[in-house]
């Protein structure tokens, strides 16, 4: 099959998709197949998951085998429910093995549960004339799902990476794009995808019934994708990644201090829809640029509360919270506010994006130096590069908790411990 590429735009080389695998399994197996998609999406792998028992012959076959034919690898779920003859077999497999024959980098990834072996299905596979097995890539058995995401990452990066190269694309200065989003993508972005999409919005829930992932979701699922991301791309000497962000601003908070430099990776927050906005949080810059502006209401006390209302005012939605949380009575408090005032120009360029980003930073500096503050509330309405750019910055500390404004009412998002 050809390789179509869209255009080239601004970095690199855009694909047409973000990476992406077909799920094949038995629909009685849906509810393990749903925990190891979870996985594949916290590592930025999209999924394709077919429909089970279709009808020969109807629209939705031809789907299928049109989202074999582009995607970039096909894992199969093998229980003992799996080997029985039907639409697996019969039009799945088949699909996915013409195509590795004419493309030899297309990989078909077996997942064993349950106890079955290669073998069992290689007898199945010749009493029922389904001569494929020995087509199978590296089967992933009695592992876990974050390592089978983790394996299937690493296999469909190096695909797309030979693909870049058949493309003559000079991987050495390549900058890849990377695409975070807790809530569906706008309808106007340009026709070519993400190289990653990390999509976290069955953590998120959807619009007018937002959840919160806790913390056991955090630990289990979403800083394992982000640091195993950040290490594929460390690995392969990425020197730069564009990343865009269309997330609640805990998530990313989060996203910023979990992919936070290392010595060979920078990634840069560009801001979709907006040319010419990129916000790099590690800038040197010798700037005394301050635009925030600072009050500050000093006490005898371990724990702070920084206050950015920059995109609208939330004096009452925090008088609401402190009722609600479990905050101590005194407490030091920081509110920053852009020069600009309250609302959507409160941050007029990316330099002064980071500005401000340094301008927080340094008073939690201060206040954890000189006044032994150790628990950091960060109340914010503001753009979502600025949290990410925050971030980054974070590492120094511990217990740090951020609070987003939604709805009229600030909302606990995340810690970093």
């Amino acid at each position: 099959m050809a390789e179509q590429h869209a255009t080239t735009v601004g970095v690199g080389l855009r694909f047409p998709k973000s990476a992406n695998v077909f799920m094949s399994y038995k629909r009685v197996d849906r509810t393990p197949v749903q925990n190891l998609r979870k996985h594949l999406l916290a590592h930025g792998i999209q999924t394709w998951i077919d429909v089970e028992d279709l009808e020969y012959g109807s629209h939705t076959e031809t789907e299928i085998r049109s989202a074999i034919r582009q995607c970039d690898g096909l894992m199969l779920y093998i229980t003992k429910n799996t080997l029985k003859r039907g639409f697996i077999w019969d039009v799945e497999i088949p699909t996915a093995v013409t195509r590795q024959v004419g493309e030899p980098d297309f990989k078909i990834i077996p997942i064993f549960r349950e106890g079955i072996k290669p073998p069992l299905v290689k007898r199945f596979c010749e009493k029922n004339a389904y001569n494929f097995i020995g087509e199978f890539n590296g089967p992933l058995s009695e592992i876990s799902d974050e390592e089978i995401a983790k394996k299937t990452l690493r296999t469909v990066w190096a695909r797309r990476l030979r693909r870049l190269e058949k493309a003559e694309v000079d991987l050495a200065t390549y900058e890849p794009w990377i695409h975070f989003q807790t809530f569906e993508r706008a309808p106007n972005l340009p026709p070519f995808g993400p190289d990653l999409t990390l999509d976290w919005e069955q953590f998120y829930g959807t619009e007018g019934n937002y959840d919160y992932p806790n913390e056991e979701v955090w630990d289990a699922l979403l800083l394992p994708g982000l640091r195993d991301v950040k290490h594929l791309l460390s690995n392969h000497n990425i020197k730069t990644v564009h990343a865009t962000l269309q997330t609640r601003l805990s998530a990313a908070l989060a996203i910023g201090y979990a992919v936070r430099q290392t010595a060979n990776l920078r990634f840069l927050f560009e801001r979709e829809g907006v040319s010419n906005w990129t916000v790099d949080p590690l800038t040197v810059d010798a700037s005394t640029e301050t635009p925030l502006k600072i009050e500050y209401t000093p006490a005898d006390s371990s724990t702070a509360i920084i206050e950015c209302p920059l995109k609208q005012p939330t004096k009452s939605a925090l008088t609401r919270a402190r009722s609600s949380l479990p905050l101590p009575d005194q407490c030091h408090h920081l509110v920053f506010t852009s020069v600009h005032g309250v609302g959507p120009m409160a941050v007029a360029s990316p330099e002064e994006e980071v500005a401000m980003v340094r301008q927080i930073r340094d008073e939690m500096i201060r206040l954890k130096g000189l006044s032994g503050v150790n628990h950091f509330h960060i109340f914010m309405a503001g753009p979502q590069e600025l949290a990410a750019s925050l971030g980054f910055h974070l590492n120094t500390f511990s217990n740090v908790s951020i609070y987003e404004y939604t709805n009229n009412s600030y909302v606990h998002g995340y810690t970093i411990k």
